[in-house]
C-alpha cells in the first residue's frame, strides 16, 4: 500500500505545481511525512518490510497512514 500512497502523493505534487496550488503541495508533503513517520516507527509494516512474524495486513498499514496523515493535517 505504501507505493500506491506515494504515487497519490506524487500526483498531488504534480498537480499542485501545475496549478500553482500551495494546498495541494502541502497535502502532498504531509502524505510523504505520514509514510516516513510510519517507516521510522517500524511498528505497523507489511510482510515485504518485516517478514511474516511481524507483518501487518495491507489494510492495517493503510489505516495507520491515514491516522498519521489526519494528525498531521490537524496540526497544520
Amino acid at each position: 500500500p505504501l507505493a500506491m500512497i506515494l504515487a497519490v502523493k506524487d500526483g498531488l505534487a504534480w498537480l499542485g505545481e501545475r496549478k500553482e496550488d500551495p494546498e495541494l503541495l502541502r497535502i502532498s508533503a504531509e502524505i510523504e511525512g505520514a509514510v516516513i513517520d510510519l517507516l521510522q516507527e517500524g511498528r505497523i509494516l507489511t510482510y515485504d518490510l518485516v517478514g511474516p512474524e511481524r507483518a501487518a495486513r495491507c489494510s492495517e498499514v493503510g489505516d495507520e497512514v491515514c491516522r498519521k496523515l489526519a494528525t498531521r493535517l490537524d496540526r497544520g
